[in-house]
């Protein structure tokens, strides 16, 4: 009864969420609004006598302040977007930003990026036009490689499960720019610290660190992955992303070799690659997944390895496989055999080029992965 009794001194409790602002929630915002009603009823919430009906001036005063407090998501994500142009102005003009602007820059774009994590914002965003300039950020190579990660992080995070966002940033041509930055040249450093590339033509140019490469792969992987288009645009000859794939792999950066890995396992299991894509993935891909598992200790890319090997088996090319690499896939397969029988102990006569393991994947994890060979050995026969 009492619930009934409030429900009807609330009341056009409908109208709540139509009077939301812009940027919120109306179902949130709905029921924020009828809980803060509730609240200001008299007592203090253990009388079991119903609320009196709210005045329309205490119902108009309640929601102005709750407005105030409130912040219009898309209104800010705006607001950002206009404080990004501004603030990169330097760079646009061929200068460089001193390290107190970038570092604000920074702050606005992880700022962003909290609000893009919601997937109804992240296509706001599209909508009121935030595509471009974060693509120009992305691709002047005048602004710091630091917030250029961040601002390709959001613009992944805006693809990632998200085909309208992902139309959208292939009719605005990003995907070749991810794939432009991620086979770009990278540094021979691991920490990749820096990489901004020299803005005239005759200046020296300095190296793409793997880091920038790292996010932009993500990104890509991001736009490609479910989406057809995206997923055939990367195997054509004008945006070469089987060749940035393949200079992604052939790094010695571990975590730029992960994802390439991971990328390519996706990309050959989905069902938009057709006879043609996987014929391209795997004639240049295979040689270097072969490689990988003879040369790499790190457990979750020699997984996502065997997991690609046997995607390409059971999708046309186990006999390939078999005939070109069979006795070195054979060998790698001892060598895990080896390592999961001896339970944590590094094996013996392991080769000074060879992958190097650390205790841990030396026993329960080479298990998981000799698990793995196997579905890969069943799959060549």
């Amino acid at each position: 009864a009492l619930a009934i009794a409030t429900f009807e001194a609330l009341g056009e409790e409908s109208n709540m969420a139509s009077s939301a602002p812009d940027g919120v929630d109306p179902a949130a915002w709905a029921a924020l609004l009828k809980w803060s009603i509730a609240q200001t009823a008299e007592g203090d919430g253990t009388s079991s006598e119903p609320p009196a009906p709210m005045s329309k001036e205490k119902r108009e005063f309640l929601e102005a302040v709750m407005k105030d407090g409130v912040v219009d998501l898309v209104k800010r994500a705006g607001e950002i977007l206009e404080s990004l142009h501004e603030g990169t102005k330097p760079c646009r003009e061929g200068a460089e930003m001193d390290d107190d602007a970038t570092d604000q820059m920074i702050g606005l774009m992880e700022e962003m990026m909290d609000i893009v994590e919601q997937i109804d914002f992240a296509m706001a965003l599209v909508q009121i036009g935030g595509v471009p300039p974060l693509l120009a950020i992305v691709e002047n190579d005048l602004i710091p490689e630091d917030l250029r990660k961040e601002t390709l992080a959001v613009l992944g995070t805006v693809a990632q499960n998200n085909p309208y966002a992902q139309d959208a940033l292939m009719a605005h041509g990003a995907l070749p720019i991810f794939v432009k930055i991620a086979n770009s040249s990278a540094s021979t450093s691991s920490a990749d610290t820096t990489g901004s590339e020299a803005a005239a033509d005759a200046a020296p140019s300095k190296p793409t660190s793997n880091q920038l490469r790292l996010k932009a792969l993500h990104a890509m992987s991001c736009l490609a992955r479910g989406h057809a288009a995206a997923e055939a645009a990367l195997v054509s000859d004008e945006v070469r992303g089987v060749e940035t794939l393949e200079s992604c792999l052939a790094t010695d950066f571990i975590r730029l070799q992960r994802k390439a890995t991971f990328v390519t396992s996706a990309l050959i299991l989905s069902e938009h690659a057709d006879a043609a894509a996987l014929a391209a993935y795997y004639g240049r891909l295979a040689p270097m997944l072969v490689a990988q598992a003879e040369k790499v200790g790190d457990i979750d890319a020699r997984e996502n390895t065997v997991k690609a090997l046997t995607t390409f088996a059971k999708r046309g090319f186990g006999e390939s496989i078999q005939e070109e690499y069979g006795s070195r896939l054979a060998a790698v397969m001892a060598q895990c055999e080896a390592r999961a029988k001896g339970a944590g102990t590094p094996m013996a006569g392991e080769a000074a080029d060879g992958p190097q393991f650390d205790e841990d994947e030396n026993g329960e994890n080479a298990s998981a992965e000799l698990a793995l060979w196997s579905e890969l050995k069943a799959a060549l026969k």
